[in-house]
């Protein structure tokens, strides 16, 4: 085994650690170094600072503290302040042997601090780079990444019996690559610049592993806290494993050019990359050099109008580059919407209302997320709307909503979902009640008029509609409903020539209807995977996507809410009351009471103060989630975003369920 051509250059002398520890370590610093522990970052003095302080009364933490910046201060080196903590806080180490973690502390015989820094340039990039070269060619490799020159040079020469229980595990890792006929390459990471450390070897040990090689990485340190410190090890090195096991696919694309992937697996992750040239994702341009993280279930289109080069890391179901895409013809549309708002912005009149219809799984959502990214990148501000209630685009699913659009949509997130109208339909298909459907469109299409009549800029911009995928009888006249209460102006038909034939037959001369078809990369799902979807988009406001969120858990007594659903079981006409038609029935405010039939079934939280004022046609200003209902104590829990008390007490039932599984 040969140790790794890293000599030090330029005739530059190593430097003791403690020159990076001018100022004293504030306990700020210290706050900061245990916040750090996590089980994506090598272990080092942070993680056997936070055993230690967590166990420690306050006292003996300043005494610890005053301690460690007196000797440093000074210009010991940390042998010796080690050992003068020994020798001065004795009482304090058999404290810890009862506290941390309910572990005996190993005592050691010599105290000893293994680090040596040199100087800042040398940080190893131009080593781990070219181990990265070799490793794309070589799959033979086990690199080992220290950030301490002293355990390169033990673990290079032939005696390696040496107290330092990270020497003992890395030897082990040797003994098993010679076994195995593999390449050791050792590289050495100078990175301790104060009391956080670590994280510069923690990078390259990063990006080595990202780009398929295994390394061993371990910071050689001689310390009192072994166990505690092998622990986090053991999580790091299991991060790490995990890392190295990506595939790397790197893809050309040619000019108007689309790159499609799918990931499928549970617990399986892909990171896009765009490494030079433009590209875009559903209307959203991505930024060269930023990683992007896609979780189970993502289907992604990358698509570049002047060509690109992007890579992939991570294992996924499918992907494939496609040449023949209709991403021209929806530009197309983009701009026939645009000369329109550029005549209601010279004329103070209203922009394009356009509306996406088809089939399911053809693609319409993200068409509406296309032509909605193209028009704020021209910086406009159109309204979004929704009336898709199987999957809840704006909100969850049950619902029907509309979002004023003011950036573009998050690569991975979508559109950012701040202060948005939302109604309560509380079924998760149109069919389940038609007539509720229709007044809540009417309602929302008035709201909309209204709000583009107060926003100068919206008023030009004008609206894009989604729609669900029901569009046979019944469905087909909800679409035509759509477009009368919303006043469209434009209906965008994707793949069916039946559905188009049928507008253009019933609308009026001045809507225009257009037929598109719709992408080679659209996937058909199947029920499971559309109920997957539902419990993933009520998941991710419980609790976040790329953000965690943290909803909170707490009991709301019977008698302090005031629980609805809205529609009546179906009458026959005789037993009607006198003058009320069977479609009343259907948007009737109806008391519920509290039982256990409500578990797992979501509430909507309503605006509206009273059973008195129009709940129905009131928006909610969120959604809980029931997870046990107590009938002796006559409580019900829920899950919710925010802390106890509820905004509101008028709760309306859906029928869409959750089941929390955190």
């Amino acid at each position: 085994m040969q140790l790794s051509e890293m000599e030090v250059e330029d005739g530059l002398s190593p430097t003791p650690v403690h020159s990076w520890l001018a100022d004293p370590i504030s306990k700020e610093e210290l706050d900061i170094a245990i916040r750090s522990s996590r089980k994506s970052s090598s272990p080092g003095l942070d993680q056997i600072s936070h055993a230690i302080l967590t166990a420690l009364p306050s006292e003996f933490r300043d005494c610890l503290l005053g301690l460690f910046n007196r000797f440093l201060k000074e210009g010991r080196c940390l042998v010796s302040v080690f050992r003068a903590i020994e020798e001065a806080l004795a009482s304090i180490f058999s404290f810890l042997r009862d506290r941390v973690n309910g572990q005996d502390i190993p005592m050691v015989s010599e105290v000893r601090f293994l680090g040596v820094v040199l100087d800042s340039r040398l940080d190893g990039s131009s080593q781990i780079r070219a181990l990265i070269s070799r490793g794309r060619r070589i799959s033979h490799i086990i690199a080992f990444l220290a950030d301490s020159q002293s355990v390169l040079d033990i673990l290079s020469s032939p005696a390696l019996n040496h107290p330092n229980y990270i020497i003992a595990t890395i030897k082990s890792k040797l003994e098993q690559a010679a076994r195995l006929d593999l390449e050791i390459v050792f590289i050495w990471v100078p990175s301790h610049k104060g009391i956080l450390g670590n994280e510069t070897a923690d990078r390259f040990a990063k990006e080595a592993a990202g780009d398929g090689l295994r390394p061993y990485f371990k910071v050689p340190y001689t310390d009192l806290f072994a166990e505690i410190k092998d622990s986090h090890f053991l999580q790091f090195e299991t991060y790490l494993q995990g890392k190295a096991a990506l595939t790397v696919q790197e893809f050309k694309l040619d000019p108007d050019c689309e790159l499609r992937f799918e990931v499928e697996s549970k617990n399986e992750k892909v990171m896009l990359e765009l490494k030079g040239g433009l590209a875009e994702v559903f209307g959203t341009e991505l930024v060269k050099g930023k990683k992007y993280d896609f979780t189970s279930g993502a289907k992604v289109a990358v698509y570049t109008w002047q060509g690109c080069t992007v890579e992939l890391v991570g294992k996924t179901d499918v992907s494939y580059v496609a040449k023949e895409t209709p991403m021209g013809l929806y530009l197309n549309c983009h701009a026939a919407m645009e000369r329109m708002r550029e005549i209601a912005e010279k004329d103070d009149t209203r922009g394009p209302i356009t509306m996406v219809v088809g089939p399911c799984d053809v693609g319409k959502s993200t068409l509406c997320r296309i032509l909605l990214n193209y028009a704020v990148r021209m910086g406009r501000r159109p309204i979004f709307v929704d009336l898709d209630v199987g999957q809840g685009h704006i909100a969850i699913p049950g619902t029907v909503g509309a979002l004023l659009v003011e950036r573009p949509s998050n690569i991975v997130e979508g559109f950012s979902q701040q202060a948005p109208l939302v109604f309560h339909f509380g079924h998760k298909s149109p069919q389940d009640n038609v007539t509720l459907y229709n007044l809540l469109v009417t309602r929302l299409a008035e709201v909309c008029s209204d709000r583009l009549q107060a926003n100068k800029k919206a008023k030009a911009s004008g609206i894009v509609i989604n729609t669900c995928g029901w569009v046979k009888g019944d469905g087909y006249k909800l679409l035509t409903h759509a477009a009368q209460a919303f006043e469209v102006d434009a209906i965008l038909v994707l793949d069916q020539e039946r559905l188009y034939n049928e507008l253009v037959r019933d609308m009026p001369d001045f809507v225009k209807v257009v037929f598109l078809p719709k992408s080679g990369g659209v996937v058909e799902r199947s029920q499971a995977q559309r109920t997957e979807a539902r419990d993933q988009g009520v998941r991710e406001y419980f609790y976040g996507s790329r953000t965690p969120l943290y909803p909170h858990s707490f009991e709301v007594k019977w008698s302090e809410a005031r629980l609805y659903k809205i529609g009546a079981p179906f009458l026959p006409s005789s037993c009607m009351p006198l003058g009320m038609k069977a479609e009343d029935n259907l948007t009737k405010l109806v008391a519920v009471t509290p039982g256990p039939s409500l578990l797992h079934h979501l509430l909507s939280v309503s605006f509206a103060d009273s059973p008195e004022d129009d709940v129905v046609q009131t928006n909610v200003a969120g959604f809980v989630c029931v997870t046990n209902v107590d009938v002796e104590r006559q409580t019900f829990t829920v899950l919710s975003p925010q802390p106890r008390p509820l905004p509101n007490t008028v709760l309306l039932l859906s029928d869409i369920q959750f089941m929390d599984s955190h």
